[in-house]
């Protein structure tokens, strides 16, 4: 049984952090001999760990009116949060729409890289003139949001049915908690 220890250090603004994570001599990078650990820059935005190795995670979109829902499933990490910003960003960016909102009722975690890459998705909305939602937060991710002082900075809902009446709102103000 191999033993996998991960260390973050993130930046205010989750802009930079390192990772290092043990691994096993079949995980190492292609072309060199290094199975020692693994150089993450950015952890929403790079992840040398093959796609699906330690993540079980779907995400799926759907309309409702104007807004776009993202359907998340399972843990928000490291490995998978490229996914979740690579969604977000073809919403906001090339398909821009007008309102996402994130379902988070199938997440039980969610980490630092997970919350940068939601940072970063309501950042780039802010710039697109577009808004951003999460609802169906739990606990722990609730405790996540509470700890960091984001739910005053993400519209938070309970329900999807409240995240999709909070959208005339323009204020970017957790509603409920």
């Amino acid at each position: 049984m191999a033993i996998r220890l991960w260390i973050a250090a993130v930046s205010r603004d989750f802009s930079a952090s390192l990772v290092l994570v043990p691994l096993s001599t079949s995980l190492s990078r292609p072309g060199t001999d290094e199975i020692d650990c693994i150089w993450t820059q950015s952890l929403a935005k790079h992840s040398d760990v093959p796609r699906g190795l330690y993540s079980n995670m779907d995400i799926s979109t759907r309309q409702s009116g104007t807004a776009t829902i993202v359907d998340v499933v399972g843990d928000i990490t490291l490995y998978n949060s490229p996914d979740v910003r690579k969604v977000l960003l073809t919403l906001l960016k090339e398909k821009k729409a007008p309102r996402v909102i994130v379902n988070m009722e199938k997440v039980r975690y969610i980490d630092s890289a997970g919350v940068a890459s939601l940072v970063e998705g309501l950042k780039v909305s802010r710039d697109m003139k577009s808004t951003f939602a999460l609802y169906g937060l739990s606990k722990t991710a609730q405790e996540v949001f509470e700890l960091t002082r984001l739910v005053k900075v993400f519209e938070i809902y309970n329900t999807e049915e409240d995240a999709l009446r909070g959208g005339s709102a323009n204020t970017n103000v957790a509603p409920v908690r």
